[in-house]
């Protein structure tokens, strides 16, 4: 077929100035609207293909490359790297399967990258220009994933729950955004071996310190009319005290207060009483 195909296109060629049909709609050249048509004799376009395009065989084959209408942008198909690659924006409307890494931009050029889903509103976003990823909506998240930088949930004022499970059943930590406040279903361990440590020393004299604090009953602004009373310190007054006890902000100012580290502080000042009471108990005797 392929030779009488070849002569009947060099004698059609030759002689016609109208449009040639081959072989029952297997190639179509309109003349006058210089399109070209395979599989079909009313070509929609430049080349209009009804049917399957193949580009070489398998394990052979050829570079393709898509223009657009902007300089410096297409989407091509590096045969020797076995990859497409798009410069310029890539937006995919219905279902895609892909197979192997996709990346997006080079190291140090970045773009933004978004998903949509199936409720109004809500994406997924990698955000180039600030260097994250930005969740609008719910993430489950089953097997592992690795973050490197900080991870931020909701914006202030305007928060989320967030809970992690460990391998114990029941047990885990979770942030209640409703009531602010983090609560562990287990147990929380601090690390404190030795190996970890230098410059030990026993805390001595803290009695006097300890004997200048005051615990105070308060409620929390925000929640001035709901009647729930709090107890604890004021981390301002702590600080002129014990001062390594106090967490500060990024401009120094005190913040909050360490309340695991005193306990160690309480201790060694109720030892100290003790020796205290233990001493006048002897001189009474």
């Amino acid at each position: 077929m392929a030779t009488s195909l070849v002569a009947e296109l060099a004698e059609k060629l030759s002689s016609a100035t109208n449009n040639l049909d081959f072989d029952e709609q297997t190639l179509f050249l309109n003349t006058s609207a210089d399109t070209v048509g395979i599989g079909t004799n009313s070509p929609a376009s430049k080349l209009d293909v009804r049917g399957t395009m193949q580009v070489g065989v398998n394990d052979t084959g050829h570079d393709v490359k898509f223009f657009g209408a902007t300089s410096g942008k297409y989407m091509e198909w590096d045969e020797s790297a076995d990859q497409l690659d798009v410069t310029g924006s890539f937006d995919v409307t219905g279902n895609s399967t892909m197979v192997g890494t996709l990346t997006v931009g080079v190291d140090d050029t970045g773009h933004d990258v978004k998903f949509f889903g199936a409720t109004a509103s809500k994406y997924w976003l990698w955000d180039e220009s600030a260097d994250q990823t930005v969740l609008i909506g719910s993430s489950t998240q089953t097997g592992n994933m690795q973050l490197t930088g900080t991870l931020t949930v909701g914006v202030d004022d305007t928060g989320h729950d967030v809970k992690f499970f460990g391998a114990t059943a029941s047990k885990y930590c979770e942030w209640d955004e409703s009531a602010d406040t983090l609560t562990i279903a287990g147990t929380l361990t601090e690390t404190s071996s030795r190996e970890m440590k230098t410059n030990i020393e026993p805390i001595e004299n803290i009695l006097p310190a300890v004997l200048q604090m005051q615990g105070v009953s308060f409620d929390w602004k925000k929640d001035e009319d709901m009647g729930l009373t709090n107890y604890g310190f004021i981390a301002e007054d702590v600080e002129k005290i014990l001062p390594n006890l106090v967490s500060h902000d990024e401009e120094g100012k005190a913040q909050g207060i360490q309340y695991s580290k005193m306990t160690a502080v309480l201790l060694e000042a109720i030892k100290e009483q003790q020796i205290q009471i233990d001493e006048l108990k002897a001189k009474l005797n």
